[in-house]
């Protein structure tokens, strides 16, 4: 089979994935190559017979389900299970935690070590389980199950699956408390929250009666967002090849104002570090071809940036390799454009998604008004 460390894992492997026929040895490493490769999940859910394939392992999720019995239980510990129901149990320890929980208490407590055979069977339905779970994700997005009237999201993450529950609990490595609490509230309800300067930061557009005159160049960023660094980078499209471009910043509280000398590339970086906690306009006059031009002009509203405060770039940094987390808490602080990028990176990685598109759409939709 194509192994996680080749480009693709092939039409034949994928085929016999999707009819469980693939020796048990080499489902693990197939389901840790389709984990981080989005064409190799979307080509799978495209040739994938859902329909069969839910109705092999559709009974875990009936909402008439229960726990293990105890009985099973022992006997799945002890080894003394036939295959079929082992197949069962493993693919429910998957999604039920008191059940995993309970069996993990039992292993634990049992002092003699078992036979090779015992420990590649285990092996053979470790990898099963994480195949059914695999095709449920990409199946169904949000599975239901009544397991303390539990709702269950699957994402596909930076560093893997996540799992949700109702109440928005995601286990996410490297999280702080405080930023912990804020990703349960946002997944539990659905929405982002936005910074107290958001509106501000976005600006409306004028109403401009009569023609609007032609635009010569735009400014490309950072426009109305916040931005991490003291010093960022201001950039702009090319007026022309022969332009000299003059940067103009006012600080929005004091009204202090710092220019740029005389550049000839379109783009510029602050000499001195801007003042945390601080909004700051900027706009672009440009010389070219004999005559002059600024940007932004009516009916774009004034191009505004915030700078953090030390505080949410101290949190930033210190984020988590998480789309999801860093999309979310870059939405809280302001950063608009990261906070699409990683949304949008989310949404492109669980295709399907209500919620991963509905978090990058609410960026979106704020950045229109």
């Amino acid at each position: 089979m194509t192994t996680p460390s080749s480009a693709h894992i092939s039409e034949e492997d994928l085929e016999r994935f999707s009819r469980k026929t693939l020796p048990a040895a080499t489902v693990v490493p197939l389901t840790d190559h389709l984990a981080g490769c989005v064409d190799c999940r979307q080509r799978l859910s495209r040739s994938i017979n859902m329909e069969a394939a839910l109705a092999s392992i559709g009974h875990v999720w009936d909402g008439s389900s229960t726990h293990v019995p105890e009985s099973d239980v022992h006997a799945f510990v002890d080894g003394r299970i036939e295959d079929a129901r082992r197949d069962e149990i493993a693919r429910h320890l998957e999604v039920c935690g008191a059940c995993r929980n309970e069996i993990r208490d039992l292993q634990a407590s049992v002092a003699a070590p078992k036979t090779a055979a015992r420990v590649s069977r285990v092996w053979r339905y470790g990898g099963l389980a994480a195949a059914a779970t695999l095709l449920l994700a990409l199946a169904v997005p949000t599975l239901l199950r009544r397991d303390g009237a539990a709702s269950v999201t699957v994402l596909y993450d930076a560093g893997g699956p996540v799992r949700i529950d109702a109440e928005g609990n995601a286990q996410v490595a490297g999280l702080s408390a405080e930023d912990g609490d804020h990703l349960r509230r946002t997944l539990s309800s659905g929405r982002l929250s936005f910074p107290s300067y958001a509106t501000d930061l976005i600006g409306a557009r004028a109403v401009v009666r009569g023609d609007i005159p032609a635009v010569a160049f735009a400014l490309v960023s950072p426009v109305a967002t916040a931005v991490p660094d003291t010093r960022p980078r201001l950039r702009w499209t090319p007026a022309s090849t022969s332009a000299t471009y003059v940067v103009t910043m006012q600080e929005e509280s004091t009204g202090a104002t710092v220019s740029s000398p005389a550049l000839r590339t379109p783009a510029w970086i602050p000499s001195a570090p801007l003042t945390r906690g601080r909004t700051y306009l900027w706009q672009v006059a440009a010389s070219f071809d004999g005559r002059e031009a600024v940007a932004p002009v009516p009916p774009d509203p004034p191009a505004k940036l915030f700078v953090l405060t030390e505080a949410d770039a101290l949190r930033v940094a210190q984020a988590p390799p998480s789309h999801l987390v860093r999309g979310i808490l870059y939405a809280q602080v302001g950063l608009f454009d990261e906070a699409e990028r990683e949304l949008g990176a989310l949404a492109t990685q669980n295709p399907g998604s209500s919620l991963a598109e509905g978090l990058v759409r609410q960026v979106k939709e704020l950045r229109r008004r």
